[in-house]
């Protein structure tokens, strides 16, 4: 389970049923028992500054356009995540990052 990684994830506060998360973890702490993640959705709210767009191809697993929910970043023990469906592009990467940075308050002046 690698960072920009799309698995399946079940539980979480915001999932009534296993659905898609990308990871957001890095890497190098693949030794700890949990992940953390941003959830994707179907739904465009609008709000573009939270709502990130991927790619829809068959490396994302998305048949249809899916928007990563920056605002809804959760972790969850290992055992639930079933099964990899693919992975985020590395420009769609960035934007994702950029997106959290700005919604933590990370590097934008005050």
């Amino acid at each position: 389970m690698k960072r920009g990684e799309i698995w399946i994830a079940a539980g979480g506060m915001y999932a009534g049923k296993p659905r898609p998360v990308v990871i957001i973890q890095d890497d190098a702490f693949a030794e700890l028992d949990s992940l953390t993640f941003f959830p994707l959705t179907t739904h465009d709210l609008n709000i573009s500054a939270l709502r990130v767009p991927i790619d829809v191809s068959t490396s994302t697993g998305a048949s249809v356009t899916s928007f990563v929910e920056v605002d809804k970043i959760s972790t969850l023990h290992r055992r639930q995540f079933s099964r990899k469906i693919g992975a985020v592009s590395t420009r769609d990467m960035r934007k994702i990052e950029r997106a959290m940075l700005a919604f933590l308050g990370i590097g934008s002046p005050r």
